[in-house]
């Protein structure tokens, strides 16, 4: 997570960077709220791979006890 996080801030200041002059905040709060979302996309699906790991290895300790 702290990677893709790191990635997108890395963009902000390299957009920033280029192009300060010419852009106006509107088009990075766009960018930030699409990189957010796509963030929390991410994280719903970690989290849903991990329920669905934890269910398989509570399933699994129960059947060989």
């Amino acid at each position: 997570m702290s990677d893709l996080a790191r990635n997108a801030v890395q963009r902000l200041i390299a957009d920033g960077n280029r192009d300060r002059e010419n852009q106006s905040i509107a088009p990075k709060v766009e960018m930030l709220e699409k990189l957010i979302i796509e963030l929390n996309s991410q994280l719903q699906f970690l989290t849903t791979l991990l329920q669905r790991q934890n269910g398989l290895t509570d399933s699994s300790k129960g059947a060989g006890e």
